[in-house]
């Protein structure tokens, strides 16, 4: 989406006046907040030197039904865009960049569509489309990249094309920095943002064998990192839920399909679904739930909920026995 956006900024817009006749408003998730005499005004006010005025829109939530209690009001302002659409002069562009669309709102779609609008979705792109991808726009930079820092890339920017782009800036800058011309893992590594999966996967190796000391070790580096606690036990909550999967005895695409994640991934979670029971699996899971609950309730700090849920996990994935 991102470079869609990026393209059409290109096509409409001066590069010496984008200050000026570039608009973006945030919504914030608020439609009953959203002032549509405002984006009327930016929209109709002329372009300086671009061949049109770009006003984007960012989380208006305006395409979405209304459930709060200012459903009213979000009625009222999506009624005002509604008659404003029919009226975006020749020269102005206006895009709206949201999370969701609902075709439920069938006055605010066709009052799009017959006003020379167009919904266009940009959905996730497979890890196999995102590798060739990165690959075409590494080699446009005279670039190469090896497979694994590809993966690593993919995996630790969880499939957003966004993400990676960003990343890839990034490595392309330090590539010309240090003069290489091929990307690997050590660099990726060394430039881009942490591995959590990675991180999450390795420590639930360790809890497999009931390496305990490992696993804190590994947990601590995540806390040196400044990870949030709860997005570690989120995490770990997912390749749980992932590892209960690959027990299913799919084969490696099936699974890869199945959980929306590179078939190396899925080939690394059958190899490690084999260390536990499903048993210790459910166990394990139930102790991440049991955590979470008695973290949200005030009854322990994060920090120490997470360390001792490993410290259990670790005797559960040795022993197969654990007290709750």
């Amino acid at each position: 989406m991102e470079q869609l956006v990026k393209q059409l900024k290109d096509k409409v817009q001066n590069p010496t006046s984008v200050s000026l006749d570039y608009v973006k408003i945030d919504g914030a998730s608020k439609p009953q907040n959203m002032d549509i005499d405002r984006l009327a005004n930016e929209v109709s006010t002329p372009s300086f030197l671009s061949s049109h005025r770009l006003v984007e829109v960012r989380n208006s939530d305006l395409f979405v039904p209304a459930k709060s209690a200012a459903k009213d009001k979000i009625t009222e302002v999506r009624e005002k865009l509604i008659d404003f659409l029919a009226h975006i002069p020749e020269g102005s562009c206006l895009i709206f960049v949201e999370d969701k669309v609902s075709n439920n709102l069938k006055r605010l779609v066709k009052a799009v569509t017959t006003n020379q609008g167009a919904f266009v979705t940009v959905p996730l792109q497979k890890p196999d489309e995102l590798s060739r991808w990165i690959a075409r726009v590494l080699k446009a930079r005279a670039l190469l990249i090896h497979r694994n820092a590809g993966e690593s890339l993919i995996m630790r920017c969880e499939n957003s094309m966004g993400d990676i782009y960003s990343e890839l800036q990034k490595l392309t800058l330090y590539a010309s920095h240090i003069g290489e011309k091929a990307i690997d893992l050590a660099m990726v590594e060394e430039v881009c943002r942490r591995d959590l999966r990675g991180r999450v996967f390795d420590l639930t190796d360790a809890i497999s064998i009931g390496d305990v000391r490992e696993a804190l070790r590994l947990l601590d580096v995540l806390f040196s990192q400044r990870e949030p606690a709860q997005r570690i036990l989120v995490m770990i909550c997912r390749h749980l839920r992932h590892l209960l999967a690959a027990k299913d005895r799919l084969n490696r695409y099936e699974l890869a399909a199945k959980l929306k994640v590179p078939d190396f991934v899925a080939k690394n979670l059958q190899a490690q679904e084999r260390h536990f029971t499903l048993s210790q699996l459910f166990n394990i899971y139930e102790l991440c739930c049991l955590t979470d609950a008695l973290i949200k309730q005030g009854r322990i700090e994060d920090k120490i909920g997470l360390e001792l849920l490993v410290v259990e996990a670790g005797m559960l994935g040795a022993t197969g026995k654990v007290g709750i």
